[in-house]
């Protein structure tokens, strides 16, 4: 009997450099180039940045090329469109300077009803409505993408995030997260989609079109994942 070969190792799983997922399962093909005057800051929960279903990295993608697609050719880099950082807690002064560069007024996105934020945001936090007069091109939206237990933590242990404005989102349309995701409510939508509702609100030339598109495009490479049995428990 002939003697059994060794078991090969496995190759070592490779990751794409753009989306930071596995090169199968890459969603560089999701990205749709969009624009907008607001400037975003995405602050993503360490446990959320491997995370398959999440959303943040194609939102950073899609506005930073919306960014950089603007300023071709023109001498302007608009590379700042979006910052996405990984952390719990931030150093104070980087954590200072990412949110107030170049004077902007910086406000947290916290996408619960206007009633909602009202009752929970913290002392000295007021609720910012779309109709406050601050001009898109000096804003700079903060997005949390964490749990909204680890969206709490990241208030608790960052007070300058805490200390923010708060913007609420007015009736935006159910999630269509549900796909994917049976455990969210019609109100809990993913990170992307409440960006896009957010950026409408308070720019009045931002479509949100191409992030939706995006979306939609993610949500496919997702389904294809699954297995038959899960795709029709969602449908």
């Amino acid at each position: 009997m002939p003697p059994l070969s060794p078991l090969l190792p496995k190759p070592p799983r490779t990751y794409c450099n753009a989306c930071v997922r596995p090169h199968r399962a890459c969603i560089c093909g999701c990205v749709r180039p969009c624009g907008s005057a607001v400037e975003l800051l995405i602050l993503q929960h360490p446990l959320e940045e491997r995370h398959a279903k999440g959303t943040a990295r194609l939102l950073h993608l899609c506005v930073q090329n919306g960014g950089n697609e603007a300023g071709a050719g023109d001498g302007v880099d608009n590379s700042a469109a979006s910052r996405l950082q990984v952390g719990e807690q931030f150093e104070p002064a980087a954590l200072a300077q990412w949110l107030h560069a170049g004077g902007k007024q910086a406000a947290l996105l916290y996408p619960e009803s206007v009633e909602a934020n009202a009752e929970n945001s913290a002392e000295g936090s007021p609720v910012m409505s779309s109709t406050t007069p601050i001009q898109a091109q000096n804003m700079r939206l903060v997005v949390l993408d964490a749990t909204w237990q680890n969206s709490r933590r990241l208030l608790r242990l960052n007070p300058a995030i805490q200390a923010l404005p708060r913007i609420a989102l007015q009736k935006p349309a159910p999630t269509r997260y549900r796909a994917i995701r049976v455990a969210h409510a019609p109100h809990q939508l993913s990170t992307i989609e409440a960006a896009a509702a957010a950026l409408a609100q308070l720019d009045p030339q931002f479509s949100p079109q191409p992030l939706m598109a995006a979306f939609d495009a993610f949500l496919a490479v997702q389904l294809a994942f699954l297995p038959a049995v899960r795709k029709h428990h969602r449908a």
